[in-house]
């Protein structure tokens, strides 16, 4: 759907100050991205049939498991350990529901990313500045493609056990690894006076300098396939996160209004350096 289109704009001028290299690597980068999230968009119903899948897997493993969970008193998402504020053990069960319907989302899509992450990975600007924010968000990609999904049901086998006071954390590598590359991509974004709450859609943003007209257009139509396919997936997740509530015996979150990850958020919050004499 992209991938024709882009092509089109090589060569044409965007900016007095950006080459034709950098044009082109911006053409392509499009492209790649355009066929993503093209990709992604078509593929609800293997994401929804794999999020079912995932759901009736919970409910082979541990039916059951939180049925003597006490109820939710008030919001509170920390506890205190000691001099130190952790995560309640509701909140990390949320955590783990949330992110482990996330990753079985991600897997389903899995080949289209990694020819998306290789083809990134190739992409060189004059500005490498440029190049380094893309390769970060390549890696980024790839990390969370490598991320285990949560154990949620040892995790409420360990709280039940407990006698519901605690939940032993465990950080695998794959985790440290994932932290550690959107930590990269985070500053690379800082770099161009960008705070970002969706990165992807960031990156995007920041490649605007190296664009002609044309290609401002077609990053503008990826940009808003991008929300709208947050935006889709936004009820998933959350239905997905009921059934495993109902699954396991207990709620994990006070009820709250249907939002949209994607409502009213920018794409990328400038911010200025600020000089100390």
């Amino acid at each position: 759907m992209f991938a024709v289109g882009v092509l089109l704009t090589v060569f044409i001028a965007g900016g007095s100050a950006t080459t034709a290299r950098d044009r082109a690597a911006t053409n392509e980068y499009l492209a790649i991205r355009g066929a993503l999230v093209t990709h992604v968009e078509q593929s609800r119903t293997a994401r929804g049939t794999a999020v079912a899948t995932y759901v009736a897997g919970i409910a082979s493993t541990c039916a059951g498991a939180l049925k003597g969970a006490p109820p939710i008193r008030g919001k509170r998402r920390y506890v205190q350990k000691g001099s130190t504020l952790v995560l309640a053990p509701r909140t990390v069960l949320l955590l783990s529901a949330m992110g482990s319907v996330e990753q079985t989302m991600h897997l389903a899509d899995a080949a289209a990313i990694r020819e998306f992450i290789r083809e990134a990975r190739g992409l060189r600007w004059t500005d490498r500045v440029l190049t380094r924010l893309v390769h970060a968000l390549a890696d980024t990609e790839g990390a969370e493609l490598e991320q285990e999904a949560p154990e949620l049901c040892r995790e409420a086998h360990a709280w039940a056990a407990s006698g519901y006071k605690s939940i032993p954390v465990k950080t695998s590598r794959a985790a440290e690894r994932r932290a550690a590359a959107e930590e990269v991509l985070t500053r690379e974004l800082a770099k161009q006076h960008c705070v970002a709450p969706y990165p992807r859609r960031a990156v995007l943003h920041v490649l605007e300098q190296t664009m002609s007209h044309e290609q401002r257009t077609t990053a503008e139509e990826i940009s808003r396939l991008e929300a709208r396919v947050a935006v889709e997936d936004a009820p998933v997740v959350r239905d997905a996160v009921a059934q495993i509530e109902r699954v396991l015996g207990t709620r994990l979150q006070v009820a709250r209004g249907k939002t949209s990850p994607a409502d009213g958020v920018p794409v990328c919050v400038a911010v200025r350096r600020v000089e100390h004499g």
